[in-house]
């Protein structure tokens, strides 16, 4: 099994529903690319500050 993990920063002032348009998007991508088994989207619930950097 391989993960891939993609970190995305939005422009200040990105509407929510652009946000929610996007993630829908891309859950909708396991219909067209054969072997992706599942999608999540999350906030980043880090707490290493330093290292999160607005992703």
């Amino acid at each position: 099994m391989i993960r891939h993990l993609v970190a995305l920063r939005f422009m200040a002032g990105t509407p929510e529903d652009v946000k929610r348009g996007l993630m829908d998007d891309l859950a909708g991508l396991n219909e067209r690319i054969d072997g992706i088994l599942d999608f999540r989207a999350c906030p980043n619930i880090s707490v290493e500050d330093s290292l999160v950097r607005g992703f």
